[in-house]
Parts: C-alpha cells; structure tokens; sequence
C-alpha cells in the first residue's frame, strides 16, 4: 500500500521538522511555546475563494485579514466541492466516500453502498477522538452536517452526533440548513434548546466559541484544547442584520460585471493570481449587468449587500475569538486554520419575485444568485457541487504566531481539506489508530503542512476528487477534469488542463495529449475503487433533485363535489424552474420560469383555484386532452365498418371529447415514482368502454418530469381491449413574456398589446399543413407552407405573418412517424425567453388564442384578451378517423399508444 507509506514517511518527516520548530522557538513571552498548541479550524459555509479582503473582495474582514498578514495564506488549497463531503474530509482525514458521506446526509435516490450512506461510518475517526489520547478537549460551536437526515432529528443521541464523535461540548445544528433569525432544532449537546429574543446565528456561533474558550482557560488551563467553529455564513438564506447590511447599501450599484473586475485586478495586486493573467469571460448563463432594467438592478444589489452583511458580521464574530485568546493569553500558541467548505453557491433560492426591501430580514428566505456566486468565485468558473476550480478552491489561512517566521506569505503547494487532519495529529503528538474502540479503521488520506509551517515545500503529488459524478483528478500542475451526465453510467468527458498556465481552466489540452488523459483517467479509477467512490452514482445535476428542494412536493388543491381530494404537485430543478400540476385533468398550472434578466414569472395561462378549473375551464387551460384531441367533424367516425357517434360539444362538431368526461375532467391517480434515474409525477386513468362514445377500455399512463435542462417531459401510455381511436395532448396556454404587469409597466396604456403574444416569433419544423373549412375542420388535403403565410421554415413575427392568429395544424418534418424531432422555437424577444417542442406526434396545432377575451377572468382575477397566449398542441391530425390520407389514430388490442413531447425552457439575451 505505497499510499500508507507517503503518509508514514510525511508524518515521520513532518514530526520532526515541528520539533524542531517548537524547540528552537525562544519567546520567552508566551509561557506555552514549547507544549501541545490549541487548534481551531473555523469553516465558512459556501464563501468564494475571492470573498475576502485578503483575496481580493471589497468586503470588509479586518480581523481574518489580521490573521492572515501573521500567517500563511494558500492560493491552492481544495475543499471537496460540497458542505457534508467537505466536512467529513475534514473531520476525518479521508476522502468522504471512505467516510460515507459522498454526496449528502441522505442517500441519493436510495442509493446504500457504503460511499453514499450520508452518515459518518464506523471505519473513520474524528480529529477529536484522535486528540483526545494525547490530551486535549474538544469543542464545537455551529453546523455539523455529517449525520443522515433520518438520524437527525432523534428523540435520543445517535452514533453519528458530535458528543458521541469525540467533542465534548457542543452547540449549534445537526442539519445542514439553518434560518438565522429563528433556526429549527438548535442543540447544546444532545439536547434541544429554544433560541432567545434576538438571536443571530452567526453571533451565537462566534459568542459560544468565545465562551468554550474562556471556560476553558478557567478549568483546564495546563491542557490543549480543539475547536471546530463551523459557520453556517454566508450560505442561504440570505439573513443578515439591518447594521451590517447598511454598511453595504451602495457597494454593488456597479454591478457584477464591474466589481468582478475590481476583484480580480485586486488579486493580481496582492499576489493571489499571477499579475499576467487575464480575466476570463463572464459566464454564459450571466446576464450583463447592463442588460438589467432599474428595479431588477435593485434587487440585485440588495442581494449582494446581504451576503456582503453575512460575511461581515462572520469575520466580526472572529474577531471576538481573536480577543479572547488574547485575553487568555492563549493566542500565540494556537493554530487557526481558516477556510470554506465549498465554492460559491449558484443554488437557487426564491419566495418568487420579493420585494426587495425585505430581502435579508427574518420574513425572506432567498439566495444571491448565480451571478453574483460568479463574482464569488473569480477567477474561476463553474460553482458548488462541480469540481472545477470555482466548486473546490477556498481560502486558506493558516495562523500560528509562535512558529509562523514568514508572516504574511503566501503560499503556492497544493494542499486539501483531507490535510487538517494529519497536521493535528501531527502538531498534537497523536497517533493515528488502526483500530478503534475494536472497529478497524481506514487509513488517512492526507499529508501534514508541517514543513509549510517551516517555510518548506509540501511536496504533494497527487489529488482526487468526485462529486454527483463530476471527477478530477491533480497530478503536478495537469488537472483532468470531467462534469458528470444524468444517466448511467454518468461519465461526462475528461477534459485536460495545465494549471500552471491555465488556472480558469479555458484551454482544454485533451486532444494534446491523448496518453496523458488515459494515464490520469487509469489513475483516478484505481484510487476511485480503493476509495468507495464506485459503484459511482453521479446523476449529475438530476442527482441534486433528490435533495428535498428539488423533489417533486405534494399538497392538497382542493376537493371535488364528491368529497375526493385533489392535490397540486411541484416540479422543481437545479436552475429555479418550476411546474406546478394538478391530478385533476392533469393541468398544468403553473410554469416558472427566468427571463434574460433573472425575473422568475409564470408563463402559463390558469386559474388560481380548483374551483375555477372545475366551472369555469371551458377553454381547457393546461389540460390533458383525450381520448381525441382537437375536433372531429360531426361527431361522427367510422371503425371496422360501425359508426360511432360522439358528443358534439361545439355543434355540429366534437371538440377535445366533450365537455363532461374527457380526460380534462376526471381525477387521475397520482403517485410519485423514480424510474430510469428520474423522479415523476405519474398519472393513470382507465376510461370505460363507451366513455363520451368511444369503444374500449382504454388503460391511459402519462408521466410528467422536469429535468436539469429545464426541460418539461411529458411521456403518454396507452393500451385498450378494444378497438379505438386516440390521440392525446397537453393544452397548455403559454406567453412568454410572463403577464407581469410591473415588468412592463413602461409601455403606459399599450401594456395589452405588449401582453399579447402577437410580438413572438416562431420557428415551426413542418413544409406541408392541413387546410381548414369555415368551421375549423380539415378539408383532407396536405398543402406546402412556402410562398404562404403558414410558411415558418424560417422564424418569423407571428403578427407580420398574419394578425389574424392561427387555429391550424402543421405537418411536422421527420424521416419516420414516431421520431423524436424538433418541432418549432418561440421566442419572446421583451424577455429574452425561448421555448423549443420536440415530440413524436406527426403533427402541432398552433393556435394563438383567437377565441380568448375578457369575458374570461385568470389568475388574480385579470382578464384576458384575444392573442393574450398560444398553444402548441403536439398532436394526430384533426379529424384523422376520417381522412384515410392522415395518419391513422388507431390502436388495436395488444398495441401500445407511446408518445412523447419536450417543452425546453432557454433565454436568449440577444
């Protein structure tokens, strides 16, 4: 095991560079230079590397920035890309799959190899149970997170709590998420606590620190102590203090385009990037600052000034820690170590559209954003979660006054979180075990910085990482790096990069050098099976959907006259989108979305209520359609020689299978179910033989999901025992521009206009269409678009194509019937929203709300008006059953009816 001998030999080595240090120190001034030290490590929750005034921010952290020009600081120093993984890397001294704690403190999607149980195992040891043999006592003040989530709201102390992992005394949060103002479950030791009038977190963590501390110089003053102060700062929500936020009011109105600049001209200053680098481009999913109307420019800087506040009142909080070593006369003989768990967070966090006054007080509860995280993280790109330098990289400060010679360096050796462990053993005298209370334990995973401490090259070699299947892997300056795909076997592409030049990672070098990619990859899969990272259960982004945020929520819509209960079912994604569906017609309610400047809006047509959907839905918004979509004329179809006949609900014709009990107006069964990686909202319904006209039993499935790519995927089933007819759809209305009226309340009494949907452009994947008669229904013939005004093989204004609107299906271009192709794009050019069609349905009705008016009354009461959204119903052809020259809607037993349409949510800024 040559990797057990590096850490043996660095101990050996380490050990005695330390002694020599301690030894040939000669401050007579400090009583306890020459004995075991104090050690703190004080963890920010989410920081940036470039959040603090040392690195470059124009936040203000004077005290951090004090222990830093008396320390070391790091420019490469790597976390483990995510709050639990990190903290159990730290904990432990192992990589967090060897912890079981790769991904988070609840298994993803079920998953219990021993990697991804979100519970910290019984083959690892704590710093603190470590120290504890060699004398010192241990203390926690703030978040732990390394307990699974079933565990961690026990009525009684579990294995994986901190005073049964080694701590002494311990105050703060099991769970990982925590309101600052009112948090849930506040602990002193095994015991709930209720917090006091006026409570902060942030204050309470550094003020009990302060108290453990102090405690312990009065009780224990010839013994060492550990503290773990673990803030839960500036991670969301966004809660801060009016005085701290104050301070900040002004900093941001520059905005993130120009403060980033500031930032990273700063660094160059100060040493932290080389003063010949150059700064990468914004973010592709960043919108220019400039391109922010004044009220989104507002709240957006009101964000920042929050977070700003958070880290503030942080380093204030350390401050005070600061002073009370001091005052113990206790400072100079302690080592701090200050860091971040992760980089800067782009999560997504929103009580929808708040009003900024309000952001960072007790009653919000929101995130800062993914472009502001972009200033957090500069130089670098890609955020928490990933591996890429902007997830991993932190600050580093190390603080150790009676050693330190070289106050204020900084330093370039590669070191990871899995190195604070071994460097407190090593400082401590303490021996790592092999065994521990009869449980054998894996060996640690990291190197001591003693010989940094001593002006000395660490002399690393190699690092790892994974993370919900994004890998990395560092050796020297060539880092091969690779973000995870959604599906099994979730390998994205390994990308190469020579860190020595290219820090931001722009330049990929795979196709350089090809061996060197196959070389690193071969290494990186060895230490991935030595190191419970297989079998690897990445998922990518879908992974992150398993934590609670991102689940599919139920809850109760309502009920029918009949008593049943409806409920209301929210999608949600990484990215903010949500969906909201009702398994009452299978309508979908709700649809959130951003705009080009961040603005999350609904872009669906609806009702606010059940009741409204059950009286007054005559214009089926948001429904599932069947048994047959559209109209059929006459109410009348022919199959294997007997007519059926059928309600004709818009005389003379049947339209969406009547008014009463088509498939927008039953209640459908709902169950959540994951299949193939994938969490869904699945709805069942049989519709009896006979039903509304039709013939069969027909077994009818349709599964709703939404996806990391924003895409909203509905997924049709259908089987019958008889001989039928089906085509089924969603009749979603949709306008882009979201109906808000405060975001366009410049166009003054033209506001209507510019909430119709007649200024969208579309682009629709069909050369032929089906021709209609005066009452909607197709006359049988297949005509070519070009050289008429259904021609929109190129995108075009829906309103310079014909004012009028449009009610008419489209043939769809594909080179089979049941190929999953592209059916057309709509853009909203005042939003910058973008939404593209992929189905297996022959063909799309494009109806822009011709019969739409005010009689109708939607959400919040406002009324409606002729164009005010359209609808892309992906379809059979109208009236197929009775035009042999259509595609045939019939299914026969032992067939199945399988369709499926993708509604893709962008932006283009342009």
């Amino acid at each position: 095991m040559r990797y057990r001998n590096i850490h043996i030999v660095s101990l050996i080595i380490g050990s005695f560079l330390l002694i020599n240090l301690i030894t040939s120190c000669t401050s007579s001034a400090d009583p306890l230079t020459g004995s075991k030290p104090n050690i703190i490590i004080i963890m920010a929750d989410d920081l940036g590397y470039s959040d603090l005034g040392c690195y470059g921010s124009e936040i203000k952290t004077p005290n951090l920035d004090r222990l830093a020009a008396g320390g070391l600081k790091f420019t490469q120093f790597y976390n483990a890309g995510r709050c639990s993984p990190s903290r159990a890397a730290l904990l432990t001294g192992l990589h967090p799959h060897k912890a079981g704690v790769a991904w988070l403190t609840t298994e993803p999607s079920g998953n219990t190899a021993p990697g991804y149980r979100g519970n910290l195992n019984d083959q690892c040891v704590t710093i603190p149970e470590v120290l504890k043999k060699s004398g010192y006592t241990s203390y926690i003040s703030g978040k732990w997170h390394v307990t699974e989530k079933k565990l961690m709201e026990s009525s009684t102390p579990v294995a994986s709590w901190p005073n049964q992992r080694g701590f002494a005394q311990f105050f703060g949060t099991i769970n990982g998420l925590a309101d600052f103002f009112t948090p849930v479950d506040l602990k002193r030791n095994n015991n709930s606590i209720s917090y006091p009038e006026g409570f902060y977190y942030t204050d309470a963590i550094s003020d009990t620190a302060v108290s453990f501390i102090s405690s312990h110089a009065k009780t224990q003053p010839e013994d060492p102590f550990f503290l773990y102060v673990a803030y839960t700062a500036p991670h969301f929500p966004l809660q801060a203090k009016p005085e701290d936020i104050v301070k900040y009011e002004h900093t941001y109105l520059s905005g993130w385009d120009e403060v980033r600049k500031q930032r990273f001209e700063r660094m160059k200053k100060l040493g932290v990037i080389d003063a010949e680098a150059s700064l990468i481009g914004r973010d592709a999913e960043v919108t220019a600052w400039k391109n922010l109307d004044e009220a989104k420019k507002k709240e957006m800087t009101q964000r920042m000034a929050v977070y700003a506040a958070q880290v503030d009142c942080m380093d204030q909080g350390i401050g005070r820690i600061l002073l009370s070593l001091e005052q113990n006369g206790q400072l100079d003989n302690t080592l701090i170590f200050f860091l971040s768990d992760n980089g800067a967070s782009a999560e997504y966090k929103s009580e929808l559209d708040p009003d900024p006054a309000l952001l960072g007080t007790a009653g919000s509860y929101e995130s800062y954003r993914m472009a502001w995280a972009h200033v957090s993280n500069t130089p670098f790109s890609r955020y928490k979660h990933w591996v890429h330098e902007g997830g991993i990289s932190s600050p580093l400060i190390v603080s150790w006054p009676a050693i330190v010679k070289d106050k204020g360096k900084w330093v370039h050796d590669p070191a990871h979180i899995v190195d604070l462990m071994a460097t407190s053993m090593d400082v401590a005298g303490a021996r790592y075990p092999e065994e521990f209370e009869g449980r054998p334990i894996h060996p640690y995973d990291g190197l001591s910085l003693s010989p940094v401490l001593q002006g000395r090259l660490l002399g690393r070699d190699t690092l790892y990482w994974e993370h919900e299947g994004n890998r990395a892997i560092r050796i020297g300056n060539w880092k091969l790096v690779s973000r995870g795909k959604p599906l099994a076997p979730y390998y994205g592409e390994w990308k190469l990069f020579n860190l020595g030049k290219d820090r931001s990672e722009q330049k990929d070098r795979a196709a350089e050098f090809p061996e060197k990619v196959k070389t690193m990859a071969d290494v990186w899969h060895h230490w991935g099976e030595r190191s419970d990272v297989f079998p690897l259960d990445g998922r990518a982004g879908k992974a992150r959907r398993y934590v609670s945020d991102y689940a599919i929520d139920q809850e109760k819509f309502g009920a029918m006259p009949d008593g049943r209960q409806v409920h209301l079912y929210t999608l949600k994604n990484y990215d903010g989108v949500q969906v909201k569906i009702t398994n009452y017609g299978g309508i979908i309610t709700r649809i959130l979305t951003p705009d080009k400047n961040q603005f999350y809006k609904d872009i669906v047509l609806g009702f606010d209520t059940l009741e409204e959907y059950l009286t007054k839905n005559g214009p089926h918004f948001g429904a599932l359609i069947g048994r047959y979509a559209n109209r059929i004329a006459y109410g009348k179809f022919e199959l294997d020689g007997k007519t059926y006949d059928l309600p004709k609900n818009r005389p003379p014709h049947h339209l969406h299978s009547g008014d009463r009990k088509g498939f927008d107006r039953i209640l459908w069964d709902a169950e959540i179910v994951e299949e193939d990686h994938q969490e869904k909202l699945r709805l069942t319904y049989t519709s009896p033989d006979g039903n509304e006209g039709y013939p069969g039993n027909l077994d009818t499935r349709v599964d709703y999901y939404l996806t990391n790519n924003n895409e909203l995927v509905i997924d049709y089933l259908a089987k019958t025992d008889k001989p039928t007819i089906v085509n089924l759809t969603n009749h979603s209305y949709f306008n882009l521009s979201g109906q808000d009226t405060k975001q366009f309340r410049e166009y003054g009494p033209d506001l209507e206009k510019y909430l119709q949907i007649m200024d969208h452009t579309i682009y629709i994947n069909a050369d032929s269409y089906t021709p209609i008669g005066a009452s909607l229904i197709p006359t049988g013939e297949v005509l070519p678009v070009k050289g008429t005004k259904f021609d929109f093989t190129e995108s075009k204004v829906i309103e310079q194509a014909d004012p009028a609107g449009y009610d008419h299906n489209f043939v769809l271009n594909k080179s089979t019937r049941y190929e999953l192709a592209l059916a057309a794009i709509i853009h909203d050019p005042k939003t910058g929203r973008t939404m593209e069609v992929h189905t297996t349905q022959p063909g799309l009705q494009f109806y822009t709300g011709n019969f739409l008016s005010d009689k109708i009354k939607g959400k919040k009461g406002r009324s409606l008006t002729e164009h005010a959204a359209f609808c892309l119903e992906t379809q059979n052809f109208p009236d197929a059953p009775n035009h042999k020259n259509f595609p045939s809607p019939v299914l026969r037993p032992g067939e199945v009816y399988e369709h499926k349409t993708i509604y893709r949510f962008d932006v283009r800024t342009e």
